[in-house]
This record gives C-alpha cells, sequence and structure tokens, in this order.
C-alpha cells in the first residue's frame, strides 16, 4: 500500500507539471464533483480537512489530482474492482481518511481477542440475507464515528426481524449511540453494543431517531422512549473465515474491517481483493456471500448509499484466516431463542383491558374473528372490538 501511495503521489506531481490545458481539465473535473451527490454529501458532512477546506485551487487541485492518480493505481492492482473519485471522499487525503475512519473503533486489548480459527472458506454456495426483507436500507452515520453503533443496531434489527416472521423493525442507533456502551463519536465495539443491547432492549428510531450526522460530539442519552424486549440468548465473539461464512447460513453478522485506506475510500464496484491490510477500525454488517469473477462476501456500509454498490462492497472470500480486510477478527452475532409452542408463554393476559397481548409483537392481541366461522388470528389491539375481549383465560392459558 505504501508504493502504491508513493505511485499516486508521484503522478499527481505530473498533473502539475502538465499543459495548462491539463490543469484546466482537472479545474473543470473538481468543479463538476463539488456539484455532484457525493460532492454536495462531502461538503454537508465536514468532509474536506481542514488544511484544504478554504485553501488555495491549487491546494485542492493537488488533493483531487492524488484521489484521481490513487483511483488509476488501484484498478491496476486489483482489476475485479472498480475505484473513482465519485465517491465522498475524493477530497480527502489518504492521511485524513485514515484518521477519520479510525476515530469510529478504538484499538482493543490482545487479551480481549476470540480464539483464530485457520480454517479458509469454502462454500460453493451463496446466500444474500439482502433479498430475504430482513436487512435494513443502507444508513449513514454522518461526522460522527458512530459505525460501531450502526453495526451492532443493523445486526439487531436482522435477528429481531427474523424472530418476528420476517416483519422488519428500525432499533436507534442514536439510542446505543448516546446511552450504550462505548465512547461516543469517539468510537467504540460493536460487539459490546450488541450484548447491552441484548440485555437492555432497544427503542425504535422512530421513537428515537438519529440525530449526530452532523455532529462530532454524542448527544445526551435521553430516556424517554419504550425499549423492546430482544429475543436474544446470547452474543457470541467468534473469529475465522470459516466461522463467518457458516455464521452467514444462519442470518447477517456484525463484523470489524480494516477501511482506513485508499481502497475502501475509492471503491466505487466489483470485488476488492487487496489493499486493506492494516488494522481494524471500522464496523459493518456481513450479509452474504457468493461468487463471481472470485469467491467473495457482502459487507452493509454506514457511509450512505453514495459510496460503494448502493452502500454494500464485496470483499474477496476464501483467503482463510481472518479474511481479506480482516473481516473475519471480530465476528458477533445474536443468537436467537427458540421460540415456544405453547400459548403461556406467547400471551400476556392484560385484566385491565382483558386482552391477550402478544409478548414479542407490540400492540398486537389475539382476535376471534367471525368472519366465516370463528378464527384465532393476531390483530392490532383495539378495546372496541369485542371479539378481542376475554372475561376468563383459565382455559386458554
Amino acid at each position: 500500500m505504501t508504493s502504491l501511495v508513493l505511485g499516486a503521489l508521484a503522478l499527481a506531481a505530473a498533473v502539475f507539471a502538465a499543459p495548462i490545458d491539463d490543469r484546466d481539465t482537472l479545474r473543470e473535473e473538481l468543479s463538476a464533483w463539488k456539484a455532484s451527490g457525493a460532492g454536495v454529501y462531502a461538503a454537508a458532512n465536514g468532509l474536506f480537512p481542514e488544511h484544504v477546506d478554504g485553501a488555495s485551487e491549487d491546494a485542492e487541485l493537488a488533493v483531487f489530482a492524488a484521489s484521481k492518480a490513487a483511483a488509476i493505481a488501484l484498478q491496476e492492482a486489483h482489476p475485479l474492482a472498480q475505484f473513482s473519485v465519485d465517491t465522498p471522499f475524493a477530497m480527502m487525503t489518504s492521511d485524513a481518511f485514515a484518521s477519520w475512519v479510525a476515530a469510529s473503533r478504538p484499538a482493543r486489548n490482545a487479551s480481549a481477542l476470540p480464539e483464530s480459527s485457520k480454517g479458509i472458506s469454502l462454500a460453493t454456495n451463496s446466500v444474500d440475507w439482502k433479498k430475504s426483507g430482513c436487512v435494513a436500507p443502507v444508513k449513514d452515520q454522518g461526522g460522527c464515528g458512530s459505525c460501531f453503533a450502526f453495526s451492532a443496531v443493523a445486526a439487531t434489527e436482522s435477528a429481531y426481524c427474523l424472530a418476528h416472521h420476517r416483519r422488519r423493525t428500525l432499533f436507534s442507533e442514536q439510542q446505543t449511540l448516546s446511552c450504550g456502551p462505548g465512547d461516543g463519536c469517539k468510537g467504540g465495539f460493536e460487539f459490546e453494543s450488541l450484548r447491552w443491547i441484548a440485555s437492555n432492549g432497544l427503542c425504535t428510531s422512530e421513537t428515537y431517531p438519529y440525530t449526530n450526522g452532523q455532529s462530532a460530539t454524542a448527544h445526551q442519552c435521553q430516556a424517554t422512549c419504550q425499549k423492546l424486549p430482544m429475543p436474544f440468548l446470547d452474543v457470541p465473539l467468534l473469529r475465522g473465515e470459516d466461522t463467518l461464512e457458516k455464521a452467514l447460513n444462519t442470518q447477517p453478522v456484525a463484523v470489524a474491517v480494516a477501511a482506513g485506506n485508499s481502497a475502501w475510500q475509492l471503491y466505487k464496484r466489483g470485488i476488492l481483493t487487496g489493499g486493506c491490510d492494516g488494522t481494524i477500525d471500522h464496523a459493518v454488517l456481513a450479509v452474504g456471500y457468493g461468487a463471481a469473477e472470485s469467491p467473495f462476501f457482502v459487507i452493509k456500509n454506514s457511509w450512505g448509499n453514495r459510496w460503494g454498490e448502493f452502500g454494500f462492497m464485496r470483499l474477496l472470500r476464501g483467503v482463510g484466516g481472518t479474511g481479506l480486510c480482516h473481516i473475519a477478527e471480530d465476528i458477533s452475532y445474536p443468537v436467537l431463542r427458540k421460540p415456544h409452542n405453547n400459548l403461556n408463554q406467547k400471551w400476556r393476559y392484560d385484566p385491565g383491558t382483558k386482552q391477550l397481548k402478544h409478548l414479542t409483537h407490540a400492540g398486537f392481541c389475539l382476535d376471534m374473528g367471525s368472519d366465516e366461522g370463528t378464527r384465532a388470528h393476531l390483530y392490532t389491539c383495539n378495546r372496541a372490538i369485542v371479539l378481542q375481549i376475554f372475561d376468563r383465560v383459565s382455559t386458554l392459558l
């Protein structure tokens, strides 16, 4: 990666030694980038480093030229992927981008690391949880180092959805960030947040929306929303590429990656095959695996849908150990409780309303519908519906 960066700088220097017509072309391209969705987003979220924002035109052109040169060098080194300045991070130097990413995840004590598996993932099938209805849309952490909260909540949303007949509920990253473990916008660990969510429950994003998108200081915890309990037994912390593959056969999985590099900064599409050998500094959600030109894992990021494949990325699978970009160094996910078949563990009788309320489907009651004969089904709680009122429940519970 060092040689690649030096090559990019050499190419950028060549741009400034080129005829004035080439500089005019670069100036036009930079102007077009600033007016693009990526450029507008970058300006709104403070993704212009301090030494570039408001500086001379030459300084801006130098950074843009370096990003263009890095994209060309990356393309030559990793032809299965495409790299471009059509990204919100094009006007960040490689060092500034690395620092921005690293702010999301502090270093971890080696004694806390899970035991490594040396197995290589070899599955020939494919898994795509995006098609399940249990992967929430790509979200955007903005200028706060809250990737750990987004990764944990994404894993929570998928697990909760799978436990509730694929009925998707969006949960609160802001509550996880402001009230849970970690150091706010200075970073944290997704597996610690997942364990906190499993123990404490979580509010929905509707009742506790994300407000830290344009702030680098986590907002104070608000305790006014009603948390939903989680049907989770445990949150293991595992390691190994083959372990990740097995976990993805069951559900989407929170993982940590080494993302503070030019390969992630300028990634546009395709299968990333290298350029990310640093330490883990970012958390995402793994949502599947498959094969095209090469085997790959699929991750969902929290940098909005202007980055990568509409917010997703494919990484080479089958390298063994902790995988490419260390995608399998920290693997965590909620282990779901097995459903019980007896009625008493699914319903709670409310003597005040005389209704049988579902324990895991908030706001839903047992309704003895009378259409085409009496039949029991789940329906929105409504005391005005006579067939939801039960004076005696001893024969049911």
